[in-house]
């Protein structure tokens, strides 16, 4: 604040009006998707709004209810209100102080680099998953009827058996709102689309008297916060909340980090202990208010960047907003249809499907693809901290896999290339008689040491040559299982009468090699560069043919000159 620009003050009040338009049916709606009264989607955006600019280090960042979060604190909630509703709301007050608790151990241990294990695939597959479980919650709120179980095939299914229940005044509420939702962006992108959509909705239910038709009214929303106890909780409640929890914390993160970075302007710097430190008493706020966990949104994010926003000062014009509405909005809406609401869900549903997504990871690679469809059928059909937890396993298992086979390369010249290349990659290649330049793409660790030496004594069989460099550029890593391995390889072809080297090696890598007894069975043979050890080569077989070796920087020519640099060693 003591560098707060005046002339920011017109732009960050402008800004927050705009969010508020777009920030109020937003979280009376989510409030709907935990299941709770429509008071704590203020509340616990009040609340956000009001504390992160204090603590937080992005400008643009709004904080605050999110589909995403509230689906996946819904999901957790529900099977431990299944029988007595009542205890949401003091469960959700835990389960947001949990969310905090676990952000505070983060800040503590700096544990920010967690965010990073949900990788675009998972969260293209989560979101596509998640949408689907988020229509799945409301279709009974859109028709007045069932749509109950702890599943979303029990869901469907509870939804089937009354499709011949459907209430048609309270249908008609939820597709007039979607097709508002959907054709106001289309007449004037400046058009507040919710807000316009929920003020048409509740203006109409008013004047016609949608509540004597059956259509479900929103009702009463008492005024201000309402303190929360934790309640007495026995130890599978807890053990449940407390990884729920974890789930909330970690994708909340993500969510904030994502954010904040993709609406960093130049030079600014978003720091992750700070966002941390604001995620966790937010939380705990919340939590002791009657909020519910909470998370960054890109979207309101968007709304307040395009419409002039220099500080975070905006987003307490939105706060300041959000408290006029609790203390003076509640007759005003009274009268808004329950399924318009559902209509949102549906509406912000449909824009976290990314189908442009999903075509781009199928023409960049199949396996990530399948992590993203696995992600999002695993998120639809059996949750979504377990549908997290098989995308976090397969991307794992992707990563073993591509460890223990890495790309492997028999190097030589290509015409008119610079430098050594693939020889698989190039069909006009020229190799050095007698010398095998050997690449292997990865770490040598346990997991890979018998594919390395399975191929590589493959392609010395292929080759026969008299020297075998391995190139160590890619190599950055051993490990002792691998280094027992590399010493009977090199061991295995010098009583083949085969000299061994090494070349581009690391000082890192040297001083491992070194400590496991690799190095001494080299003796002299370990190079800087690879025209320093193939000039080696040539000094110690100059009976061999020699192909014209091209000065560091030129093209090969077949017909060109040779240059070798003199040898060196170690």
């Amino acid at each position: 604040m003591r560098a707060y620009d005046r002339a920011w003050v017109r732009p960050d009040t402008v800004a927050g009006l705009t969010v508020l338009a777009y920030v109020v049916p937003q979280v009376l709606a989510y409030s709907a998707i935990i299941g709770l009264p429509p008071r704590a989607g203020l509340v616990t955006a009040v609340i956000a709004l009001a504390v992160y600019p204090w603590i937080g280090s992005s400008r643009a960042l709004s904080l605050g209810p999110e589909a995403t979060i509230s689906l996946m604190a819904g999901s957790i909630l529900a099977p431990l209100v299944a029988r007595d509703p009542a205890r949401v709301v003091p469960l959700t007050a835990t389960l947001t102080v949990l969310v905090a608790l676990w952000f505070a151990v983060g800040r503590l241990v700096h544990a920010g680099v967690v965010a990073h294990l949900l990788t675009r695939p998972i969260l293209t597959g989560y979101l596509t998953g998640e949408a689907v479980l988020m229509v799945a919650s409301q279709l009974g709120a859109a028709t007045r009827t069932s749509s109950s179980g702890g599943t979303v095939i029990a869901q469907l299914i509870d939804f089937t058996h009354g499709l011949g229940r459907i209430h048609l005044p309270t249908f008609a509420v939820t597709a007039g709102t979607l097709a508002l939702l959907v054709l106001l962006p289309r007449i004037d992108r400046r058009i507040p689309t919710a807000l316009t959509a929920v003020a048409v909705a509740t203006v109409t239910a008013a004047l016609i008297g949608a509540a004597g038709r059956g259509v479900r009214e929103l009702g009463h929303i008492p005024r201000g916060a309402q303190p929360i106890s934790l309640p007495m909780l026995d130890s599978a409640t807890i053990g449940t909340l407390l990884v729920g929890s974890l789930g909330i914390a970690l994708l909340a993160f993500s969510d904030i980090m994502l954010v904040a970075r993709g609406f960093a302007t130049p030079g600014e710097e978003v720091d992750p202990d700070r966002e941390m430190l604001a995620a966790s008493v937010v939380h705990l706020v919340a939590g002791l208010l009657g909020g519910y966990p909470s998370s960054a949104s890109s979207s309101r994010s968007a709304i307040g960047t395009g419409a002039g926003q220099r500080s975070q000062a905006s987003g307490l014009v939105t706060a300041i907003g959000l408290v006029l509405v609790l203390a003076f909005a509640g007759p005003l809406l009274a009268h808004l249809p329950v399924a318009s609401l559902a209509a949102i869900v549906f509406w912000a549903a449909w824009k976290l499907v990314s189908l442009p997504d999903f075509r781009r990871l199928w023409q960049f690679r199949r396996s990530e693809f399948a992590i993203a469809a696995t992600t999002a059928v695993g998120t639809a059909l059996i949750g979504l901290l377990p549908g997290i937890g098989l995308a976090v396993a397969l991307s794992a298992v992707q990563i073993l896999v591509t460890l223990a086979h890495p790309h492997e390369a028999v190097e030589g010249y290509v015409v008119g290339r610079v430098g050594l290349h693939d020889i698989d990659d190039y069909p006009n290649h020229v190799t050095i008689p007698g010398l095998l330049i050997y690449r292997y793409d990865g770490p040598l660790i346990a997991y890979n040491r018998d594919d390395f030496h399975a191929r590589l004594m493959r392609a010395v069989g292929e080759h026969q040559p008299r020297w075998v460099l391995l190139n160590v550029e890619a190599t950055m890593l051993v490990d002792f299982s691998a280094c027992e391995t590399l010493r009977a390889v090199i061991a295995s072809l010098q009583a083949d009468g085969r000299t061994v080297a090494l070349a581009r090696l690391k000082v890192d890598l040297r001083v491992q090699l070194e400590a496991a007894g690799v190095m001494a069975l080299l003796g002299e043979h370990a190079y800087e560069t690879l025209p320093q050890a193939i000039a080696a080569f040539h000094a110690a077989n100059p009976d061999l043919p020699l192909p014209p070796i091209p000065p560091p920087g030129r093209p090969f020519d077949p017909a060109g000159p040779s240059h070798l640099p003199p040898p060196s060693t170690p």
